[in-house]
């Protein structure tokens, strides 16, 4: 097992990860990953269905040292993305801060305000529910999600961005919230290339184009 971190994310949010891995890669793919990992003690036992925050952000920082074991840099980023993604709406749309988006009252608001509610509501769940302090700070053209210890990236001593999960996570949950309107999320500070902490730059996509 990898040593801990000291912060923690609930089991359900982590559960989300390790479902969505067997729906993107296959049961005995992910099994191979978590082997790569060091983290055989999940073999077939998730972390359990229920908020206490006990999964050590050091579990998830192993995972994508196993991706990118098995995959390389480019095959692992693009099966953390697609995980990523797919915890979104195993895990995460359900929560409370997330329901309303699809109320009328909301789909009727600008695109714009749609977005920064939603990210907003994300990241008053991360930052309430677990140890992944996060908030939006907002621009003239796009916004920007701040990270204080990504789980992803901790530990982790590299010369490019390694949080490819939360830029999937973050995708779909645009994705959710503005029923599908094209959106553009990359990670321009990690705290994995020795930034303070992660930094993603989410934009509006106009004609295709950031």
């Amino acid at each position: 097992m990898p040593e801990s971190s000291g912060f923690y994310y609930p089991n359900r949010i982590a559960r989300a990860f390790f479902v969505a891995m067997d729906e993107v890669m296959g049961v005995g793919v992910a099994r191979n990953v978590l082997q790569a990992a060091g983290l055989d003690e999940y073999i077939n036992n998730y972390p359990p269905d229920d908020m206490n925050r006990q999964f050590d952000f050091a579990n998830l920082a192993a995972f994508t040292v196993g991706l990118e074991k098995l995959y390389g840099v480019r095959g692992g980023l693009g099966l953390a993305m697609s995980i990523g993604r797919v915890a979104f709406a195993k895990g995460l749309q359900d929560f409370g801060a997330m329901r309303g988006v699809k109320h009328p009252a909301f789909q009727s608001l600008p695109l714009d305000k749609q977005i920064e509610i939603g990210l907003q509501g994300l990241a008053t769940i991360f930052t309430n529910f677990s140890d992944q302090e996060t908030f939006i700070e907002s621009q003239s053209d796009s916004y920007l999600v701040h990270v204080h210890n990504s789980p992803f990236a901790w530990g982790h001593q590299q010369d490019y961005p390694v949080c490819h999960t939360l830029t999937g996570l973050l995708q779909e949950s645009l994705n959710y919230t503005t029923n599908g309107k094209p959106t553009f999320v990359r990670e321009i500070e990690c705290g994995a290339t020795g930034a303070d902490h992660c930094i993603f730059k989410v934009k509006i996509l106009n004609d295709g184009h950031a």
